[in-house]
């Protein structure tokens, strides 16, 4: 399965914290968006894959539109050179969840982006949508 069939199915068959969810079309643009950009990492067991971690680096001013809960479109927005990691959706299949597999993912995207500077990590809970968690370069 294309890493796009397997993020674009998972994400409207199978991750029930969305509020809504986008159309299929607008939901692929978005994925190729995400893989174009590096922003997404997608865990395989063997060929098959069982989960993914995609990220936005945010700016200060997109940042706080996303705190407040104001309207931040990634589909529409820059997305990729911001200071700030925005964990925006991870995923694992269920008989895979485990400990070391959500290790592998965070490891996967550090390895992706190992060179890049970026000031911390922000981390939105999927079903209580005004609790975040923070974390400064290099803490997680």
């Amino acid at each position: 399965m294309e890493d796009i069939d397997y993020l674009v199915d998972t994400y409207i068959l199978k991750e029930d914290w969305h509020n809504s969810k986008l159309p299929e079309e607008v939901a692929r643009q978005y994925f190729h968006k995400l893989i174009d950009g590096k922003n997404v990492v997608v865990m395989r067991d063997g060929d098959k894959p069982i989960g993914y971690l995609s990220v936005w680096f945010l700016d200060q001013e997109q940042l706080v539109r996303k705190l407040n809960g104001q309207p931040l479109h990634a589909v529409d927005e820059n997305i990729t050179d911001g200071d700030f990691v925005f964990v925006a959706n991870a995923f694992i299949e269920e008989r895979h969840r485990n400990k070391g597999n959500i290790n592998r993912l965070n490891q996967m995207m550090k390895d992706q982006h190992e060179d890049r500077n970026y000031v911390g990590i922000i981390y939105q809970n999927g079903y209580n949508k005004g609790e975040f968690s923070f974390y400064k370069k290099g803490e997680i």
